[in-house]
């Protein structure tokens, strides 16, 4: 998707949203926000807060360790608030075609040569969200490619529904799909760089490999933008919490 004024959202991006799962955005997100983010981030900090709200979860390599979860990132590491625009939610609203509203943010990262691979799975089996009026707002903060885990979506995947899950032992994701194979033609790479920010429905299947890297990061930002519409299921949520609570021990 090309650049283009936030003041008129294109249709193509919109019908594109809708038979894909998911667009790209290009230079929405100022790379001065991202870079003071990036600085920040990098600072070496406290987490015992976080630990205690049971909301990090870390990776380790020997005696290394680095945070490879954040949850509720903006509320211990308030700069994150900025990379949450008025223009992310407007094209938000368009793909949704409703009203919408911020939840959270949490921080992803592959630390090099030892980040772990990301399942492939649904958003909303951990949204619990029926009608699933909901999108991630995923904005790479480092450039994204396949040596360092890079992101990759299943094409119209979306339109199946929640799938059944599975307990997964990975740390920061406790559900994950069984494993199998697609055809080239089906998965998209949206090949991301620093400013851009990719919009996937709640229930696109989507995965990424681990940081193969030997020494590019790779994190991101994930803000999750609900509808007005939608409800938690309340089943579904007990099942989540569930899975949940499982791999938390392996945080």
């Amino acid at each position: 998707i090309k650049k283009y004024s936030i003041m008129y959202i294109k249709k193509s991006i919109v019908s594109d949203f809708k038979k894909n799962g998911v667009v790209k955005v290009k230079n929405l997100v100022p790379k001065k926000v991202i870079n003071k983010c990036l600085k920040e981030l990098f600072i070496k900090k406290d987490y015992k807060t976080a630990q205690r709200d049971g909301n990090v979860v870390f990776d380790s390599f020997g005696k290394k360790k680095t945070v490879k979860y954040l949850q509720h990132a903006q509320n211990y590491i308030p700069i994150f608030f900025q990379l949450f625009n008025s223009q992310i939610l407007q094209v938000a609203k368009k793909l949704l075609n409703q009203d919408v509203y911020f939840e959270c943010m949490g921080i992803h990262n592959k630390a090099p040569k030892f980040g772990t691979d990301t399942p492939y799975h649904q958003d909303n089996f951990y949204f619990c969200l029926s009608p699933p009026f909901a999108l991630t707002a995923y904005i790479p903060l480092e450039k994204q490619d396949k040596t360092n885990g890079e992101l990759k979506y299943i094409r119209s995947s979306h339109k199946k529904g929640v799938m059944q899950h599975y307990p997964s032992k990975i740390k920061a994701f406790s559900s994950g799909l069984k494993k199998q194979s697609y055809k080239e033609s089906e998965i998209i790479f949206p090949k991301l760089n620093v400013g851009d920010v990719v919009f996937h429905h709640c229930n696109i299947v989507h995965g990424a490999e681990g940081n193969n890297s030997k020494k590019k990061n790779r994190n991101a930002v994930a803000i999750k933008i609900v509808g007005k519409d939608a409800k938690i299921d309340k089943n579904q949520f007990k099942i989540y919490q569930k899975f949940r609570s499982k791999n938390r021990k392996f945080a």
